[in-house]
C-alpha cells in the first residue's frame, strides 16, 4: 500500500524533502505531553526542554542515531507556561510568565532543588495572553526576551499594553538589570541572534501585523504595533492608551522579512546555522520555526545602504507544530512543538529531529538584491540552459492598519526580461523590469534542475524589497491604510455565508456518513479524521455517502469554501451540466511501526475540473500545502463554465467551458471522501435583479421607544423597540426589493400587514436574516454584519391567500403561505434590540 502511494506522488513530480533530511521523533515518557516552549543545549551536550505545562525536561545523549531510545529525567515543575530557556554554568534558566528563574541542582542528581529569581522587573495582568517569550544571549552576555500584549476589545485579538512593557523587546543586562530595547510589538514569539550578531524578533499576523514579520531589531525604533508606544518617553499620560484604529505619526522600522501568508501563520523562533556544514550548504542562515502550517522556513539577511532585508524559502514541510528550532552540538536540527491555544499542524506537541543525510539538495542558496533585479546562487550547478519563460515573478505590498492582518494588495505580474547562468551554472541572473522599493517580490523557476539529475527542491522565494540597491530611498512594505471599516463592507457584501450559524441550515440532505467535527487528524493514522466531536468543518466520512444540496446556490458568481483533508482526502464539489470539481491529497507517505500509522514525508495534492463523464477538462498541482491544513478555494462560474478557480488566494485554473447552464443546485459531493468543507459562501454575480425607484423614507411615522435616523433613501433604527411606517397598502402580486445591513445581535423586520421577515441576528442562536417569522425559519447567518446585502420579498397569490419568497442576493431563502390580510400592508420596517443597529436603504415596491 505505501510502496503504492509512494509511486504515484513521484509520477506526479513532487521533489522529496526526506531524501536530503529525515524526520525523527524522540519518545516522551508515558503519559507525557511535550508542550515545548524552550530549547537549549547544556555545556555536557544535554539537552533541556521546558514546556508550557511548567516542567522542564533533560533529554540524555539527544543526536543518538535513533532518538527514540533516549532518556529523559524530569529536572523541575510547578513552573508557570516557560517559553524561553538558556543556561548558565550548566544551571537551567527558565522565562517564565512571571519572572526570569534559575534553576539550581546542587546535589548533582539532576533535579532542581533550587529555583532562584533572576529578574522580574515587567508587568503582568491576569489577561490570559500575555506571554514572555525568549531567550537568546549575545556576545555581551545580555539576555534578551520579548513581552506579548493582551488581546482584548474592539475585537478578541486586538493587543492592548496594560502593564509596563507589555509589546517591547527586553534585555537582561549582566548585571542584572532589566532594560527595555524597542517597542512595537504584538505576539513576538521568536527571539534569536544570527550570525552578525544582530538580534531577531518574529512576530504573529494580526492586528498592525499584515503577515508573520522577521525583524532584525533596532534598540529604540518602533516596529510597528502602537500599543506599546504608550511606555516610550514623552507619551503624554500613562494612563492613557494610544489610539487603537488611527495609525500613530510615529517613524516605523520594516521588517528585514514579511513571509508570506501561505508560508507562516504564526512564526516561532529563529535558529542560526552555525554547524560549519553539518547540516547542509547553509552556513549563518536563519531557519524559522512555523506552527500553523507544521514547517520549517529558511532565511537570510542583507543591509543594502544600512537597510536590512532579504529572502524566505520554504525547507521542511509537514512537521508539525514547530514553535521553537535549536541546532544540537552534531549539527542536527531539534524541533519543539505545541498548539494549544494557538493552532497548527500535527503533531501539535513532542519533541522532533531533523537529520541531514549527507545529500545535497538543489536549492536556491542565496539570493541578493542587485540593481535592475536579483543574483540567485544554487547549491549544485545547473543541468541544461534555463529560459526567460522559466523564470516568473509578482509583487505586492500589504495595508498597515488594525484589522487583523491584511491581503496582499496591488498585486503585479512583472516582466522578467533576461534571465543569465554564469559559467560555473550555479549562479543565475535575474534581471526585472519595473521593481520597486517597499514590495515583496514572489520568484518562481519551474524545470530547473541540477548536477546529477536532482530537481529544484523548494522552487519558490519571496525577497522583500524595502529598498532597491542602487538608490537610497526605503518604503515601507505595509502601506498606512484608512480604518478598515469600509474594508469589512467591501470583504463581506454579496457574500451568502452558507454554512454560518447552524451549518446543517441550508441543506436538504443531511445523511451519514456527513457529521459536523473537529478539525483533527487521527493520532494513530493521519489517513483519516479524528473522532473528537467539534464544530470546525462537516466530515464526509465515505465511502460513498449521499451529496449535500443547496438547492438553486449553483449560479453565476464566485463560490468559495475552506477544503481541509487527510491524507489521501478527496473532495468534491458540483459544477453545471453534471461536472465536477476534485481536490486530491496525493502526498508522498511511510508506514510507521505498529498498526496502520502513517507518517507525511513530502506534501503533494492536485486539483481536477471534470465533466459529466469523468473526463478532466484542467488540472492543477500548484499550491498544495498538504494534509491538515485549511486550503481556501474559490471558484468564478459564468453560465458558459468556469473563469477562473483560486486556491489560496493564487489563480491555478482558468477559462474551462462546461455543457449546461450555469446554474442549478450546489453539491458536496458524497462520492469523495474523506473530505471536510467549511465556510462555504456564494456571491452571486446578479444580485439584485429586482429593483424599481427608491422611494424616500423621510416623513414616515415612527412609533414606540426606537431612534430613527433617517439620510435621504437610507434609515438606521437603533435602541428600543419600535418601526417606521413606510407605506400603507402592498398589491396581491408585488416585489419589495432593498438592501439591509446590522449590527452583530441587533435584530429588526420588515412587517408586511402582519407577517413579520426578519433583519439581522437572534440572540442565542435564533431565528436569522431572512426568516419568515413563525413559518419559515432561517438558522444560518447569511449576511455578515456590518455589510450591506440586498433583498427582496415577492408575494405572489395563492387561492386566497399568499405565497411569501424571500430572496438574498437572489438565493431563495424563506416561503410560506400566509392569510391574505397579514400581507396587505401597511409596510413598516422595525427594531426591537437595546443595543446595535439596523438599516435599510434603496427600498422600492414593484407590482
Amino acid at each position: 500500500m505505501i510502496a503504492a502511494l509512494l509511486v504515484i506522488a513521484c509520477s506526479i513530480g513532487v521533489a522529496d524533502e526526506s531524501r536530503y533530511y529525515t524526520v525523527q521523533s524522540y519518545t516522551p515518557p508515558e503519559g507525557e505531553v511535550l508542550e515545548v516552549g524552550g530549547l537549549v543545549f547544556l555545556p555536557d551536550g544535554t539537552l533541556a526542554a521546558g514546556t508550557r505545562r511548567g516542567r522542564v525536561w533533560l533529554i540524555d545523549d539527544p543526536d543518538a542515531h535513533d532518538p527514540t531510545v533516549c532518556a529523559f529525567t524530569m529536572h523541575a515543575e510547578g513552573l508557570w507556561e516557560g517559553l524561553g530557556l538558556n543556561q548558565i554554568d550548566g544551571d537551567v534558566l527558565v522565562l517564565q510568565r512571571t519572572e526570569l528563574s534559575r534553576l539550581r541542582d546542587h546535589d548533582g542528581d539532576r533535579v532542581a532543588e533550587h529555583i532562584e529569581t533572576i529578574a522580574d522587573d515587567w508587568g503582568l495582568t491576569d489577561n490570559y495572553h500575555e506571554f514572555a517569550f525568549g531567550l537568546p544571549r549575545d556576545d555581551e552576555g545580555n539576555l534578551y526576551f520579548s513581552l506579548n500584549l493582551a488581546f482584548i476589545n474592539p475585537e478578541w485579538w486586538h493587543g492592548q499594553s496594560n502593564a509596563p512593557w507589555r509589546g517591547w523587546l527586553m534585555r537582561l543586562t549582566p548585571e542584572g538589570e532589566v532594560e527595555p530595547v524597542a517597542p512595537g510589538f504584538r505576539s513576538p514569539a521568536g527571539v534569536g541572534i544570527d550570525a552578525e550578531g544582530r538580534v531577531i524578533v518574529t512576530d504573529n499576523q494580526g492586528d498592525w501585523m499584515a503577515s508573520s514579520p522577521i525583524y532584525a531589531v533596532t534598540p529604540g525604533a518602533f516596529h510597528g504595533h502602537p500599543a506599546s508606544l504608550r511606555w516610550t518617553e514623552g507619551w503624554p499620560d500613562v494612563d492613557t492608551h494610544p489610539e487603537n484604529k488611527i495609525p500613530p505619526d510615529v517613524r516605523r522600522l520594516p521588517p528585514a522579512i514579511w513571509i508570506p501568508y501561505d508560508w507562516s501563520r504564526s512564526t516561532g523562533n529563529v535558529a542560526v546555522d552555525a554547524t560549519r556544514g553539518d547540516f547542509g550548504p547553509f552556513d549563518d542562515q536563519l531557519f524559522v520555526a512555523e506552527l500553523t502550517n507544521g514547517m520549517v522556513l529558511r532565511a537570510e539577511l542583507e543591509d543594502i545602504h544600512g537597510v536590512t532585508q532579504g529572502a524566505i524559502w520554504p525547507f521542511r514541510r509537514n512537521v508539525g507544530s514547530v514553535c521553537r528550532v535549536a541546532f544540537s552540538p552534531e549539527g542536527n536540527l531539534v524541533l519543539g512543538l505545541t498548539n494549544r491555544g494557538w493552532g497548527g499542524l500535527a503533531p501539535g506537541h513532542g519533541l522532533r529531529r531533523i537529520d541531514w543525510t549527507g545529500e545535497t539538495p538543489m536549492e536556491m542558496l542565496h539570493c541578493r538584491a542587485v540593481p535592475g533585479g536579483f543574483d540567485i546562487e544554487f547549491t549544485r550547478p545547473v543541468e541544461g540552459d534555463i529560459d526567460v519563460s522559466q523564470v516568473t515573478a509578482r509583487d505586492y505590498d500589504y495595508h498597515w492598519w488594525w484589522e487583523y492582518g491584511s491581503p496582499e494588495q496591488r498585486h503585479r505580474e512583472l516582466d522578467v526580461h533576461a534571465a543569465r547562468l554564469s559559467h560555473d551554472r550555479k549562479h543565475l541572473q535575474v534581471r526585472i523590469d519595473g521593481l520597486e522599493a517597499g514590495r515583496v517580490v514572489r520568484m518562481k523557476l519551474e524545470g530547473i534542475t541540477g548536477k546529477g539529475g536532482h530537481e529544484l527542491l523548494h522552487p519558490e522565494v519571496a525577497y522583500t524589497l524595502n529598498v532597491k540597491p542602487g538608490e537610497g530611498l526605503s518604503l515601507p512594505v505595509a502601506k498606512s491604510a484608512a480604518q478598515p471599516e469600509a474594508r469589512i463592507s467591501e470583504t463581506d457584501a454579496g457574500w451568502l455565508r452558507l454554512t454560518w450559524g447552524d451549518p446543517w441550515d441550508r441543506f436538504v440532505e443531511q445523511s451519514a456518513p456527513w457529521r459536523l467535527g473537529k478539525a483533527a487528524l487521527d493520532p494513530v493514522n493521519a489517513a483519516r479524521y479524528a473522532t473528537t466531536p467539534g464544530h470546525d468543518l462537516l466530515i464526509n466520512d465515505g465511502p460513498g455517502g449521499d451529496d449535500l444540496v443547496i438547492p438553486n446556490a449553483l449560479m453565476p458568481g464566485t463560490l468559495s469554501a475552506s477544503v481541509w483533508l487527510p491524507v489521501r482526502g478527496s473532495a468534491g464539489v458540483s459544477l453545471p451540466g453534471g461536472g465536477a470539481l476534485v481536490i486530491m491529497d496525493r502526498s508522498i507517505v511511510q508506514a510507521l511501526d505498529g498498526g496502520d500509522e502513517v507518517q507525511v514525508e513530502q506534501a503533494a495534492g492536485m486539483l481536477e475540473v471534470r465533466d459529466a463523464s469523468g473526463t478532466v477538462l484542467a488540472s492543477s498541482d500548484e499550491q498544495w500545502m498538504g494534509p491538515g491544513q485549511w486550503h481556501r478555494l474559490e471558484i468564478d462560474l459564468t453560465p458558459s463554465g468556469i473563469d477562473a478557480i483560486r486556491l489560496q488566494d493564487n489563480t491555478i485554473v482558468g477559462n474551462v467551458s462546461l455543457p449546461g447552464e450555469g446554474r442549478g443546485d450546489l453539491r458536496l459531493l458524497g462520492a469523495h471522501a474523506p473530505a471536510g468543507f467549511a465556510d462555504v459562501r456564494l456571491k452571486p454575480k446578479h444580485p439584485a435583479p429586482v429593483s424599481g425607484e427608491p422611494m424616500s423614507m423621510a416623513g414616515g411615522v415612527v412609533s414606540g421607544t426606537v431612534d430613527v435616523d433617517v439620510d435621504g433613501r437610507s434609515v438606521y433604527l437603533s435602541g428600543g423597540t419600535g418601526d417606521l411606517h413606510l407605506a400603507d397598502a402592498l398589491g396581491p402580486k408585488c416585489t419589495i426589493a432593498f438592501k439591509t445591513r446590522f449590527q452583530p445581535m441587533a435584530m429588526g423586520w420588515i412587517d408586511l400587514g402582519g407577517t413579520r421577515v426578519l433583519l439581522g441576528e437572534s440572540p442565542g442562536g435564533g431565528p436569522m436574516t431572512g426568516s419568515i417569522e413563525g413559518h419559515d425559519e432561517v438558522r444560518a447567518g447569511l449576511v455578515a454584519d456590518r455589510s450591506w446585502a440586498h433583498m427582496s420579498i415577492e408575494l405572489t397569490p395563492h387561492v386566497a391567500s399568499r405565497l411569501v419568497t424571500v430572496r438574498i442576493a437572489g438565493l431563495p431563502v424563506a416561503s410560506a403561505i400566509v392569510p391574505a390580510d397579514s400581507v396587505s400592508g401597511p409596510l413598516r420596517v422595525g427594531h426591537k434590540s437595546e443595543t446595535g443597529w439596523v438599516a435599510l436603504s434603496d427600498l422600492s415596491i414593484v407590482e
